[in-house]
């Protein structure tokens, strides 16, 4: 995969929008945001995110920087309650320059 990163990176665009796209805090599959992450970088998107051990983290990682789309990718649906609570406060901490219109969560 680092290899085919390579080859996505050489061919992408100017950087116009930015994303956050990350598992759901605690979750362990990373393979599908990854693929999605290059996906998004080869289409000229500036991208943060990756596994996230805690919700803390996650916050902390949509303070730091702009953002147009924050994505959080789920691999079950056993803890959909603290997942809704992490998107609330997403949507109630402070993002300089987010614009998202909606906070979303994808299954993968």
């Amino acid at each position: 995969m680092r290899e085919l990163s390579a080859a996505f990176e050489a061919e992408t665009l100017p950087r116009l929008r930015s994303a956050v796209l990350v598992t759901a805090p605690g979750d362990q599959h990373t393979f599908g945001v990854f693929i999605l992450q290059e996906f998004f970088r080869r289409a000229g998107w500036d991208v943060r995110g990756g596994s996230m051990s805690s919700a803390d983290e996650l916050l902390e990682l949509v303070q730091t920087g702009p953002c147009d789309l924050i994505g959080l990718s789920v691999s079950n649906d056993m803890n959909v309650e603290d997942l809704a609570s992490v998107i609330r406060a997403i949507r109630e901490v402070d993002r300089p320059g987010c614009h998202p219109s909606s906070s979303a969560a994808a299954s993968s």
